[in-house]
Order: C-alpha cells, then sequence, then structure tokens
C-alpha cells in the first residue's frame, strides 16, 4: 500500500523528407492492460505525447498526431487504490494533419469488471498544432471514457480539469472536452467534481 509513480514520453520524431508520405505518430500509454492487473496505494501519472516536427525549414511532415493515455483498460479485471493523473498531454506540432487527444482513463473491454480509488484527473490537456492548408489540428481531452458495453465501473471521487485547445492553419481545428463519457457500463461513483474548457 505504498505509492507508485509512472512517467511515459512519446516524441512523434522529426522529419527529414521532402515528400508527404511520413508519419510522425507518437502514442503514449501509463498503464495499458490487457488482461487483469490490481495496483495498491497511490499512484501518480505522468505521460506525455507530441507529435513530429521538421528538422529543416524546407522538410515535409506528413501527419503528425499525438495521443496519450493515462490508463488504457482493454482487460477484464482492473483493481486500484486512489489515481493522481498529474498531468497527461497530447500535444500536436505541425503536419499535414496535426491533431491531439488525451484520455485520463479509456476503457474498450466488454463487460469488465473496474474498481476504483479516488480519480483525481489534475490535468488532462491536448493543444491541436500547425496543420497544412485544408489539413486537421483538433484537439480532443476526455477525463473519463468508457466505450465498452456491460460490465461494472465503480470509484469514488471524481476530481480534475480537462483542457482542449485547437491548432492553427487547418481547414479543420475543432475541440472537444468531456469529463466523463460512459458508453453502456454500470457506472457508481460517489461523487463527481469536474471542470472541462474547450477553446
Amino acid at each position: 500500500n505504498g505509492s507508485n509513480e509512472i512517467h511515459v514520453t512519446a516524441n512523434g520524431g522529426a522529419s527529414q523528407a521532402t515528400n508527404t508520405s511520413g508519419a510522425f505518430i507518437s502514442t503514449a500509454y501509463g498503464l495499458l492492460n490487457n488482461n487483469a492487473a490490481t495496483l495498491k496505494g497511490i499512484t501518480s501519472f505522468d505521460i506525455l505525447a507530441t507529435g513530429g516536427t521538421k528538422t529543416t525549414p524546407n522538410a515535409i511532415v506528413g501527419n503528425g498526431y499525438a495521443t496519450a493515455y493515462g490508463i488504457y483498460n482493454k482487460g477484464s479485471s482492473l483493481s486500484t487504490g486512489n489515481l493522481s493523473l498529474d498531468k497527461v498531454r497530447a500535444q500536436a506540432i505541425e503536419g499535414l494533419d496535426a491533431h491531439a487527444t488525451a484520455y485520463g482513463f479509456y476503457n474498450e473491454a466488454t463487460d469488465a469488471s473496474i474498481t476504483l480509488g479516488n480519480v483525481d484527473l489534475i490535468n488532462i490537456s491536448s493543444q491541436g498544432g500547425q496543420a497544412n492548408p485544408g489539413g486537421i489540428a483538433n484537439a480532443l481531452a476526455y477525463g473519463f471514457n468508457s466505450a465498452g458495453s456491460g460490465g461494472l465501473i465503480i470509484a469514488e471521487h471524481f476530481t480534475g480539469t480537462m483542457t482542449a485547445q485547437g491548432g492553427t492553419n487547418g481547414a479543420f481545428a475543432d475541440t472537444s472536452a468531456m469529463g466523463i463519457i460512459n458508453n453502456s457500463s454500470n457506472l457508481n461513483a460517489t461523487s463527481i467534481n469536474l471542470n472541462v474548457t474547450s477553446n
């Protein structure tokens, strides 16, 4: 029942290419559960995904996406103590498309049994990059997203902040920030106090 720290950084790389076929994409996972997992005590997360960039002014970045997950659950069972998601940030830099997505907690499993302590989503944020004209520079930030069906999710207190800021230059720079999304699982929480900003 001690404390755990998870630090993950993923970088999309640097382009020297002069064509648009390259993809400079980063995905960062704090915890990827494919089966059954138990985290005892307090677990803190510091997760950063950064999209690709170019090494010289004449280089071209194809697609430069960034996606960051605090916890990604594919498994049938997950049990944790308190969770402190100090930072889960996705930062796109540039590219034909330069969009960013951040998830504090994402569940895609069907009929999963998930038991959580307090879930403190301190800083879940996404920042779109500089897209090419006609490209996409969207930013999405989700605190807790259960896309799976069935199952039971039990949590204590949800607190925290979700922020999504669109990028520049592209044809689209849409933003979406959401605190909790629940598809069709049974979700029981003691309390929810979330701040959500999309701009």
